[in-house]
């Protein structure tokens, strides 16, 4: 998945943090994993967030263990995490970055 995102924004030095997202399905399926199931997620999105130089906006997230996660895992790469209440905007199936005019580039 990495080498892919390389790939795809020809930014070769792109640095990825593994991030747990936790879903639910909203119906029973056959199959789960796929767009039939509709998951929605359980905790508040954290992939979608804002990166600001060194400064990672990003959602409070409602299991502790998850926060307490993320947090050590931005930190150990150098991010200043700044934890926003977003459960207004989770509740909308949304995230930080879908209620902002931010534009990721790579940096050169």
């Amino acid at each position: 998945l990495q080498e892919k995102i390389r790939q795809s924004s020809k930014c070769p030095h792109i640095e990825t943090i593994p991030i747990p997202q936790i879903f639910a399905p909203q119906k029973v399926a056959k199959q789960y994993g796929t767009s039939l199931d509709l998951a929605r997620s359980i905790n508040p999105n954290s992939v979608n967030n804002i990166l600001l130089g060194r400064h990672l906006i990003i959602s409070s997230q409602t299991h502790p263990k998850v926060q307490q996660y993320l947090s050590q895992q931005f930190k150990a790469s150098g991010l200043k995490i700044h934890f926003v209440d977003s459960g207004y905007i989770h509740h909308l199936s949304g995230g930080i970055h879908c209620i902002s005019l931010v534009s990721r580039t790579c940096k050169k």
